[in-house]
Order: C-alpha cells, then sequence, then structure tokens
C-alpha cells in the first residue's frame, strides 16, 4: 500500500477494514464484527426505550398544560 491514509479514512469509516486491506484479515473482521454487534445494540436499545421515552414527554407536557406552565424559549 503505498498511500497510508487510505486504510486509516477506511478504519475511520469502518471499524476493521484498514486492517483487512492491510492484510490483517482475522484482527480485521474481528473489529468489524464487534462494530456492527455494538451498532445494532444501540439501536435496540433505542427503539426500546422510545415508547418510555414517548410516554415521559406526554405526561410532563400534560402536568405543565394542567398546572398552567408556559415556557418561552429563545
Amino acid at each position: 500500500m503505498k498511500n497510508p491514509w487510505v486504510p486509516a479514512w477506511w478504519s475511520a469509516a469502518f471499524p476493521g477494514m484498514g486492517h483487512i486491506m492491510l492484510g490483517s484479515y482475522v484482527k480485521g473482521f474481528i473489529l468489524f464484527t464487534w462494530e456492527f454487534v455494538i451498532n445494532v445494540t444501540e439501536v435496540v436499545l433505542i427503539v426500546e426505550c422510545e415508547d418510555e421515552i414517548d410516554e415521559k414527554i406526554e405526561e410532563i407536557l400534560w402536568t405543565n398544560h394542567a398546572l398552567g406552565v408556559s415556557r418561552v424559549y429563545r
């Protein structure tokens, strides 16, 4: 590889791809798989918490409305 920046940028975009480009296939595959697992887990957690967050927001908004609290944001 003539330009060392190419694997560096690939690795920044997709962890593990820089290792794969440099020939460390096992290490690159492990890093790539680990990143994929972490991202899928984060998406699942966000989707699971979304309903709870919506309920809390609605509860807060109705409480503020019932108390006559209004806020002005800049």
